[in-house]
């Protein structure tokens, strides 16, 4: 919606990000629209990943991520393999989230915003091979191809894009999209419409069969980084010796085996998990349930606060962070969770599911 508008995009990406993102999370919208920004008069994918490079913050580890693949491509320009391997080794291993740290699937912004770009480098303006190497990568690999896919679309043309790509758009035309009032042809209108009334608020005109766009120059945002705080080392999953669990703890069968080495559960008042950690910082990994309870946490024998793992939803959410600190002194601390029976909010139960410790240093 912001032809040639890189600032326009900033600001509809920080506005729209803010709703559940901060630092990386905003990052990856600004980089891919202000790719689209530029697509619209660049033929040259290179050119259109380093305009979209040019709206980060010079500081910010997604932006040092996108000059690395940029450094690295034009080293190697016929062997993305190269680069993939590099990012990998460089970058693939300080993912915080507990649903990735330490583990094989990474939802890293960042990372996933480099599979984009290597797509746009290699694919050298052909859809298909796009699609190919963003999907090879790997990762969250039903957006990435996606995302480098849309990129070369505006900068070819519709017309341009060969039929198989585009063959079942007509026959779905007029289809809602499931849990939306929309379908193809009304959200193509709807975001025509945007993308006038955008033109003419940043000094352009637009006109019934033409417009005149005022274009802009890009400039990088502020800095904002949350995870300063060092990366992961370990994963103390619940099945290691170094956890001490007193009565009222029961082992289910692991839902999901790949996640996690196994969980352990409780529902009783004054059921106590205990864990000794070295490092500067940590996140309590675990499940949230329907039936989630709320239960009191201690740092070095210190009431850190009370948490709860209510996923406020009938879905299980594994994986996820029941507590978590940061910028620690760097050495030995426990971490002590003790259950206190109580339900939380419009819970149907008390339960507390842990799965692992996640130790950053």
């Amino acid at each position: 919606m912001t032809p040639s508008m890189p600032q326009a995009a900033v600001d509809l990406a920080l506005r729209a990000g803010r709703v559940m993102n901060y630092g990386d999370g905003l990052y990856g919208g600004m980089f891919v629209s202000c790719m689209y920004s530029s697509a619209f008069f660049e033929k040259d994918p290179r050119k259109v990943v380093e305009a979209g490079k040019a709206c980060l913050p010079e500081e910010s580890p997604y932006r040092k991520l996108i000059s690395d693949v940029l450094l690295w491509s034009s080293e190697s320009p016929e062997d993305w393999i190269t680069v993939w391997n590099k990012i990998d080794r460089k970058w693939n291993r300080r993912e915080p989230c507990p649903e990735g740290a330490l583990l094989p699937f990474n939802i890293d912004a960042k990372m996933n915003g480099a599979y984009v770009a290597l797509g746009l480098l290699y694919g050298h303006g052909d859809i298909g091979e796009t699609i190919r190497i963003s999907t090879r990568c790997g990762q969250d690999s039903d957006c990435n191809p996606s995302t480098a896919a849309g990129i070369v679309g505006v900068m070819t043309g519709y017309q341009a894009i060969p039929d198989h790509w585009k063959f079942g758009i007509q026959d779905i035309a007029d289809k809602k999209f499931s849990f939306t009032d929309f379908s193809f042809k009304t959200i193509v209108d709807s975001n025509m419409k945007r993308t006038l009334e955008i033109i003419r608020r940043n000094g352009g005109t637009a006109g019934e069969t033409s417009v005149r766009i005022k274009p802009q120059t890009s400039k990088p945002v502020k800095l904002e980084v949350w995870d300063d705080y060092g990366s992961p080392v370990e994963r103390i999953s619940v099945g290691d010796e170094r956890w001490h669990f007193s009565d009222g703890w029961r082992s289910p069968v692991p839902p999901d085996p790949y996640k996690d080495s196994g969980f352990r559960t409780s529902n009783e008042k004054g059921s106590e998990a205990k864990v000794v950690f070295e490092g500067s910082g940590a996140i309590l990994a675990g499940t949230y349930l329907p039936n989630g309870g709320k239960a009191d946490v201690y740092l070095d024998g210190k009431l850190d606060r009370t948490v709860d793992v209510y996923s406020d939803e009938d879905n299980l959410k594994f994986s996820e962070a029941v507590w978590h600190r940061f910028s620690l002194s760097n050495g030995k601390h426990t971490v002590l969770l003790r259950v206190r029976g109580e339900p939380y909010g419009g819970s149907k139960g008390s339960e507390i599911d842990l799965s692992s410790l996640i130790v950053f240093r």
